[in-house]
C-alpha cells in the first residue's frame, strides 16, 4: 500500500524548526504517534496542549564498528537527521544515521493520542547486541498518557511508564519494567511481558480486573487481593523436555482484583512480579 505524503506538514516541520535540535509539530487530524530504531532515552510527557514538541536533548558517541551494522535507515527531510512521515493520521519517526539512533529525545504531545515505540524492528542483520550494551541500555520513559500505548523495546531497555489509563502492550527482554496506573481501561487488554527483566505494577486500590500471570522461575507477589485464585504448576517431566512450549512449562497464577473486569497478561521467563497498590 502507497504511502501518502502530507506535504503540508512537511513544509511546516521545516518552517517551524526552532533549532536543529527542536521541532513543533501541530497535530491536525493526528490520532497516533509512532518512533522506530531509537536506542537512546525516549522522554515522553502527555500534555493538553495541540501541539508535539520533538527535541533531541543529548547526542552520544558513536562506537566503533556500530556504523557496520545495518539498519533501516531513511533518508532525513528534517534538520533533526530525522526522516518524519505523516499520512493524516499517524506520524512516523525514523533515524537518518547511528547517531540519530543512539540519541536522547524529549517527545511532548496531546495526551489523548495513541502512541506505539518499536526499537527492535530496524536491524537488517544478525548481530550480538551484548557487545554493545553500553550504549543500547537505556530507559524509555512515558508519563501521564490516557490512550492506548504499544512498546516492544530494545535487548536491554528500562521502561517507566506513570500515570497511564492504559491499555498497554508493553515487551522488553533483559530490562525492567515499571509501570503505575492512575485508572485501568476496560476497553481492551493489556499485556506486559519481559524475558529476564522484573515487572512491577502499581494499581489504584478499586481498580477492576482479571489477572493471569505465567513465569518460568519467577516469582509473584501482589498487595491486592485475588479472588478466585488459582495456581496451576507445571508437571516436572513436562517442565524438562526442551521441546514443550513456553505456556506448558510455565507456572501460572490468575485471579481476579476486585469485581473483575479487563485482563491483565503478565508473563516472564525467570524475572519477578509484584503488584503494589495506591
Amino acid at each position: 500500500m502507497k504511502t501518502i505524503i502530507n506535504m503540508s506538514v512537511i513544509f511546516f516541520l521545516i518552517l517551524s524548526n526552532v533549532s536543529a535540535q527542536k521541532m513543533e509539530i501541530e497535530i491536525h487530524d493526528l490520532s497516533k504517534i509512532e518512533v522506530y530504531n531509537i536506542y537512546g532515552k525516549i522522554n515522553v510527557v502527555g500534555t493538553d496542549d495541540n501541539m508535539i514538541i520533538l527535541e533531541v536533548t543529548r547526542q552520544k558517541g558513536v562506537p566503533e564498528n556500530f556504523n557496520s551494522l545495518k539498519f533501516d535507515l531513511r533518508e532525513s527531510n528534517t534538520k533533526m537527521d530525522l526522516n518524519i512521515e505523516n499520512n493524516g493520521s499517524i506520524l512516523k519517526i525514523y533515524p537518518s544515521s547511528a547517531k540519530a539512533i543512539l540519541s536522547d529525545y524529549l517527545i511532548k504531545m496531546p495526551r489523548n493520542l495513541m502512541l506505539k515505540i518499536n526499537s527492535v524492528t530496524g536491524i537488517k542483520n544478525n548481530w550480538s547486541p551484548a557487545g554493545f550494551k553500553s550504549v543500547l541500555t537505556d530507559t524509555i520513559l512515558i508519563q501521564n498518557m490516557v490512550n492506548d500505548i504499544e512498546i516492544e523495546a530494545s535487548f536491554f531497555s528500562i521502561l517507566k511508564i506513570i500515570d497511564i489509563s492504559g491499555p498497554i502492550v508493553a515487551k522488553t527482554y533483559f530490562g525492567d519494567i515499571f509501570i503505575e496506573f492512575s485508572s485501568l481501561s476496560q476497553a481492551r487488554p493489556s499485556s506486559i511481558q519481559s524475558f529476564s527483566g522484573k515487572i512491577s505494577l502499581v494499581l489504584p486500590r478499586s481498580v477492576n480486573c482479571d489477572i493471569e500471570q505465567s513465569s518460568f522461575s519467577g516469582k509473584f507477589n501482589s498487595e491486592l487481593e485475588l479472588n478466585n485464585m488459582e495456581v496451576k504448576t507445571p508437571d516436572p517431566k513436562v517442565r524438562s523436555k526442551t521441546t514443550v512450549t513456553g505456556d506448558e512449562a510455565n507456572t501460572k497464577i490468575s485471579g481476579k482484583i476486585n469485581n473483575g473486569g479487563v485482563k491483565l497478561y503478565l508473563r516472564t521467563f525467570k524475572g519477578d512480579i509484584t503488584i503494589s497498590k495506591n
